[in-house]
């Protein structure tokens, strides 16, 4: 009977183990800086731009996101909100620090919006280059979330950064998996600048 029962134990543990690792590996859900390596060839003066991206996102209905970058080397300049969500919609928070480096962006769709499914343009940010080097275009305290009423669930998703005018391949695989009771696990005036709704 002992044997019966650890035999069971065993089985039911492997069982959780695969159904746990079949979840992160059908997680398909990512947000993105685009293009991930930016024109290394631009000098002080020029301006580039570079788009905050999702795919294969399921019901979403909102999100946020920080992108970091070295304010010695960068200035953003303008962050358009695209139009991917579905209408109504409205900004919750639009920042550009320019001392830290950090634009600061949260979106939502609003009743009787229907959530959105796919991949599109969820903001475009607008640069221009004030020194010389490079720097990491570091996306960060990203948040999917769905249309559930009244707490959205949280998406699960991965994170890709980008770089300017660095040599290297950016990071690719922090990934962000939403834990059942919604608890998260990382398995790996608006400043100077502007904001629109296009």
């Amino acid at each position: 009977m002992k044997r019966t029962q650890k035999y069971i134990m065993i089985i039911s543990f492997v069982f959780s183990f695969m159904v746990y690792m079949n979840m992160i590996s059908v997680n398909a859900t990512k947000i993105y800086v685009n293009p991930q390596n930016v024109n290394p060839n631009l000098i002080s003066g020029d301006t580039f731009k570079v788009d905050v991206m999702v795919d294969e996102v399921p019901n979403l209905y909102a999100f946020q996101f920080k992108l970091k970058f070295n304010p010695n080397i960068l200035q953003a300049t303008d962050v358009l909100v695209a139009p991917f969500l579905n209408k109504p919609r409205r900004i919750i928070m639009s920042d550009v620090n320019k001392e830290t480096g950090t634009v600061t962006l949260a979106f939502t769709s609003q009743y009787p919006a229907e959530s959105k499914n796919g991949g599109g343009t969820l903001a475009t940010i607008t640069f221009k280059v004030i020194g010389e080097g490079g720097s990491v275009l570091d996306l960060n305290d990203t948040m999917l979330t769905d249309d559930n009423f009244p707490i959205p669930n949280k998406i699960s998703h991965e994170v890709s950064d980008g770089v300017f005018n660095i040599q290297i391949q950016p990071e690719t695989t922090t990934t962000i998996i939403i834990q059942p009771g919604g608890g998260e696990s990382d398995c790996s005036d608006i400043g100077n600048g502007a904001a629109c709704i296009s």
